[in-house]
């Protein structure tokens, strides 16, 4: 009786997707024939598109994600988002991704078991908080509100994605190898353009012969990528008993930190030392052979194409023009938090008012710059209030990973080192981004931050869970229902 009733419901669970994948079917349909008929045809083209995309990602909304961090790198590199092609990846993707995952949550479609916490009631109320400074303090509360969700709001959803569909342990090995093609790309990328900066795109090349930025337009979010996709490999490397395999996954760890190296952003060396250093304590096998191929590898690259850009790195170590007009900014930005603790100067407003509060630091001229703090920025515009409620998601997941690592530990010891890395990435980007303002530059990297958080929620979740109550298949096991 009790397989009956399962094969039921399973049935039903099929037919209700079949349903759904007609429906978006249909829609991208009319879409793209609208086009055709207006003549739009670059819009035409990308529904399309759409559409066998839309069936792959009505199949398995996870794949979503998956395209989605594969594909936006290579049109969304700025602070704002332009174009038919980005305003669809981004604005509209992220929301419509996790309106699906949570109507498959709702009818029974998924096997997650994702609850509302206390971090989304805090995420809410950040979000309504920022939402209501732009509506006071902004000049043109419109444009701010938009870019507020370009920059803030579209990369938080991805938070929630991760969280709604708690990938499994298949998933997250295919976001694994995502990671591989990211660091691959990103790392080709960056060495073309110190080495042959003429066989890229324009848009790649906005700081050519100063730093590598891969994609993604900027230092901060380019190495942001490479580490965390870095890191994120590592627990995985033990999973493959092939010796090729494993080499191969040893080589783009070290190709990552390369990556690094070529950036030529003090902010991300210091970021990536402190990453490889945890390494040395949590995965020292991995870590110890990393050292060699260091070694090799740094050897014939400054033997070779990249010979000399070790002075460009003994120049950028020794500059000190850049970090001063740093100290000046930042520490006006304090001021400003002084003067106006609990509601700030208003989102995008930090640049209107930074310049009155700067003042000469002993030798160093109080020189015009923007902020390069992304904590402080937030600080200066929004408030200490949601400064506090933006960092309390990290502060309550470390809690709970530190209540819960033994019996994480015990019960799947490849989400406990997935945890101990992805705290680690979590590190080398608080590092890079107070260096840098993450929140107003780059969408791309808020949202891998975002992501992170996401992960680590899953994983606290799902290995804390004792073995009993864990899902099986679809369904909950008869003897354990009330």
């Amino acid at each position: 009786m009790a397989v009956r009733a399962q094969a039921l419901r399973g049935w039903q669970a099929d037919r209700r997707a079949s349903l759904l994948l007609l429906s978006v079917g249909l829609v991208l349909a009319m879409v793209a024939a609208y086009f055709a008929a207006q003549g739009h045809d670059r819009l035409t083209l990308l529904s399309a598109v759409g559409l066998p995309v839309a069936v792959l990602v009505v199949i398995s909304p996870w794949t979503g994600i998956l395209l989605w961090l594969a594909v936006v790198p290579f049109f969304v590199v700025g602070s704002t988002v332009a174009g038919p092609e980005t305003w669809l990846l981004h604005r509209l993707f992220m929301p419509t991704l996790l309106g699906m995952a949570l109507v498959y949550r709702i009818f029974g479609l998924s096997r997650s078991q994702f609850r509302l916490s206390a971090i989304d009631g805090v995420l809410v109320l950040f979000l309504v908080l920022s939402l209501a400074n732009v509506q006071l303090y902004s000049a043109n509360p419109a444009r701010m509100t938009a870019a507020f969700y370009d920059r803030i709001a579209v990369p938080v959803l991805l938070y929630w994605l991760v969280r709604v569909m708690e990938p499994k342990e298949e998933q997250l090995r295919r976001l694994m190898w995502v990671f591989v093609v990211l660091i691959v790309v990103q790392t080709v990328v960056a060495a073309m353009s110190w080495v042959t900066p003429g066989l890229l795109p324009g848009q790649w090349l906005g700081r050519a012969g100063e730093r590598a930025v891969g994609t993604v337009g900027g230092p901060g979010p380019y190495t942001v990528t490479i580490i965390l996709g870095a890191l994120f490999v590592v627990p995985f490397i033990r999973q493959y008993r092939a010796d090729l395999s494993r080499w191969f996954l040893y080589g783009i760890v070290a190709l990552a930190f390369v990556g690094v190296a070529i950036s030529f952003s003090r902010g991300s060396w210091l970021g990536a030392a402190l990453a490889f250093a945890g390494l040395l304590i949590f995965e020292r096998h991995v870590a110890t052979r990393l050292l060699a191929i260091f070694a090799l590898g740094g050897a014939l690259l400054l033997a070779g194409p990249f010979s000399g850009q070790l002075l460009f790195a003994a120049d950028r170590l020794g500059d000190a023009e850049t970090a001063e007009s740093r100290l000046v900014t930042n520490a006006a930005a304090v001021r400003m938090i002084s003067d106006r603790p609990l509601t700030g100067f208003g989102y995008g407003n930090f640049e209107l008012y930074d310049e009155s509060y700067k003042v000469r630091m002993g030798d160093l001229p109080a020189e015009e710059g923007s902020s390069h703090h992304t904590y402080l920025g937030l600080a200066a515009e929004n408030g200490l209030p949601a400064f506090i409620l933006y960092m309390l998601p990290m502060v309550i997941l470390l809690v709970l990973t530190l209540r819960r690592w033994r019996a994480i530990q015990r019960g799947h010891p490849l989400y406990a080192q997935l945890l101990a890395v992805l705290w680690l990435a979590v590190l080398h980007q608080l590092v890079v981004t107070n260096f840098m303002d993450m929140l107003h530059s780059s969408p791309w990297g808020t949202g891998l931050w975002w992501l992170t958080l996401g992960l680590i929620h899953v994983l606290i979740s799902i290995g804390s869970r004792p073995p009993e109550i864990r899902r099986v298949g679809w369904t909950v096991p008869e003897t354990l229902k009330p």
